[in-house]
């Protein structure tokens, strides 16, 4: 008993000892980094030497050898180099340590014959292979880590290192023979697809001159002419253009394959929801249309229907589509939806989205209330369905200026739905009528708080609503009379009172204010649109571009001026002018997308 627990004893006397060496190895191996990494050689030098008499190791050896190199202390390396070489053996990796520290000191023979023999010592297992090719990596050596592959490909038959090569590849920004070896392992099988995708993903973010998607793009290309029935590289080329927000670009290849495997428009729903996302608009409404034309029996047919209405709202919304004839062509497709489908609750947010467009742009609110009352009896409405329903109906009674009752509505709304989205949609609505009746100072100090909303549009919305407050705010006018003219001219355009509107809209711009100058000639605009004015539209847009071009509000201007030229006055030349210019001068505009296919479209229109 006595002896087992003295073995016991030195057993763990043994542990504590080798884990304070352990320690202290780590501390003093700390130091002498610190050394190295402040060039203080010399004193890096003694650590490391007094380390690798405890422990001959790998990592100490390169950083000791490394310190007498760059004290020029040439003939000590060579010494240390071989009796370490004595003391260490054969290890390859150890070989291409030395082969590096021997081109350091210009020695060029020995440094490839130390190479050479790390490689042709290694070729027996793939961990040897990776180990010392990773190590001529960390050196800088590609070309020697791709003869390492080369030699070790030939050896071991059962091998394969083609994907190692590609990240060599990668290192050495040799794109073309690094995307060739993706593509082939794709060609040999789909199951490399997100592998390969998550290492070009890499490699493209890192690419500093934006060369390797224009040749990822291009070779596939040509492997879907060399494999046509291989939907790999379709499904590649998609996701490249999705990198590019090209999505005209992956429309027509997902419409390929939707085709090809008779998908019935599972694919493209999906790539117009993400094409929805990125605000290209014009690419999802044609993969929407594509999907509707499977016809009824689609099982994908009525949700295609029903997000291309709200791309179609979206682009209302956001002043994409601010003539009338664009306007009333949506709302007609609204109404036929509505009699398609019916007053159903899984309907409803098109509903809803039909009431509020009707509301705006028909001649009067009979549409409008009419439908508020049959949505009012779908069964199995939620809480916040009724909610929404009574957000609108107070619109329509803030536009017949029976403001108390709107009022209630809004306050009722949003304190039976506090902290949710329909919460904030009700007082987002108060503060807009508050803005309206020129509560200016309420209506700033609610807005940061609903601008945080989850909910996309009341968030954009009040962005807009927040920057048209704080942007249209005079600090010398106490009155803040541009603001409150400006605010009862969106007032009376809500209200269809349209010569009063722009008679506001005028006295606007008279004022001087530049901001508020620009929002008002842009709604001067818009409503001449609405009302099929559109000379004097353009009249009114090329103001705004012509007297404020440095405000930022202007690309708005710029662009409604370019879709007028080319829809409605027959100047395309001018059309191409005022969208290059947008793209230009507003790169971060919301515009910019929509101002390129519009380009696009206008030079590959047929000639009549």
């Amino acid at each position: 008993m006595r002896f087992l627990n003295k073995i016991v004893r030195f057993s763990l006397l043994t542990i504590v000892l080798l884990s304070f060496n352990k320690v202290y190895g780590q501390q003093e191996f700390r130091i002498a980094l610190e050394y190295y990494n402040n060039r203080e050689f010399d004193k890096a030098e003694s650590v490391l030497e007094t380390l690798l008499k405890k422990n001959t190791n790998s990592t100490y050896l390169r950083y000791y050898l490394n310190s007498l190199v760059e004290q020029k202390k040439y003939d000590e390396t060579e010494k240390a180099i071989k009796h370490y070489s004595r003391k260490m053996g054969d290890s390859p990796s150890l070989k291409v340590d030395i082969g590096q520290i021997y081109k350091l000191i210009g020695k060029t023979k020995e440094s490839e014959k130390y190479y050479r023999e790390a490689i042709s010592g290694l070729l027996n297992s793939r961990n040897n292979v990776v180990s010392v090719a990773s190590r001529f990596i960390n050196n800088r050596e590609f070309e020697w880590a791709e003869r390492t592959y080369f030699e070790a490909s030939k050896k071991l038959k059962n091998e394969s290192f083609e994907q190692e090569l590609a990240t060599l590849y990668y290192y050495m920004r040799r794109y073309d023979e690094m995307v060739d070896i993706y593509l082939e392992l794709l060609a040999r099988s789909d199951g490399f697809l997100q592998m390969v995708q998550n290492r070009l993903n890499s490699a493209i973010y890192t690419d500093t001159d934006k060369s390797l998607i224009d040749i990822v793009e291009q070779k596939l290309l040509l492997k879907i002419q060399q494999y046509p029935k291989h939907d790999v590289f379709n499904e590649m080329l998609i996701w490249i253009y999705i990198q590019q927000n090209n999505y005209s670009g992956a429309y027509i290849q997902a419409r390929a394959l939707d085709l090809r495997n008779r998908e019935n428009g599972s694919r493209l729903i999906t790539l117009a929801k993400q094409a929805t996302d990125a605000k290209d608009y014009e690419t999802a409404v044609k993969a929407y249309n594509d999907v509707l034309a499977y016809g009824e029996f689609s099982p994908f047919y009525e949700e295609a229907y029903r997000e291309k209405l709200y791309v179609l709202f979206v682009r209302i919304k956001t002043g994409l589509d601010a003539d009338i004839e664009a306007i009333n062509n949506t709302i007609e497709l609204y109404r036929e939806a509505i009699n398609k489908f019916g007053y159903r609750r899984d309907f409803l947010p098109t509903i809803l989205n039909f009431i509020e467009l009707s509301s705006l742009y028909s001649e009067t609110y009979t549409e409008a209330l009419q439908a508020i009352e049959k949505a009012e009896n779908i069964r199995g409405l939620t809480k916040t369905d009724i909610a929404n329903i009574e957000i609108l109906k107070a619109d329509i009674m803030l536009y017949q200026n029976k403001i108390w009752d709107a009022t209630l509505i809004y306050a009722k709304v949003e304190r039976d739905n506090k902290e949710n989205p329909i919460g904030y949609e009700a007082k987002f609505r108060k503060v807009k009528m508050a803005f309206y009746l020129h509560d200016f100072e309420w209506a700033k100090s609610q807005i940061d708080v609903i601008k945080a909303s989850t909910t996309k549009l009341t968030s954009n919305d009040a962005i807009e609503m927040s920057i048209v407050l704080y942007e249209g705010w005079s600090e010398i006018d106490s009155t803040q009379q541009p603001l409150k003219l400006y605010a009862t001219a969106l007032l009376k355009h809500a209200q269809h009172d349209v010569q009063n509107a722009l008679t506001m809209l005028d006295s606007v711009v008279a004022t001087g204010h530049l901001f508020l100058s620009v929002e008002a000639l842009n709604l001067k605009g818009k409503i001449l649109q609405e009302n099929a004015r559109y000379s004097e539209a353009a009249e009114t847009y090329e103001r705004a571009v012509t007297f404020y071009s440095y405000e930022t509000n202007s690309d708005f201007s710029l662009f409604q001026l370019g879709k007028l030229y080319s829809e409605y006055l027959n100047d395309n030349d001018k059309a191409i002018e005022l969208f290059t210019k947008l793209l230009h001068d507003y790169k971060s505009s919301i515009f910019c997308i929509e101002a390129r296919h519009l380009i696009h479209n206008i030079r590959h229109k047929p000639v009549q």
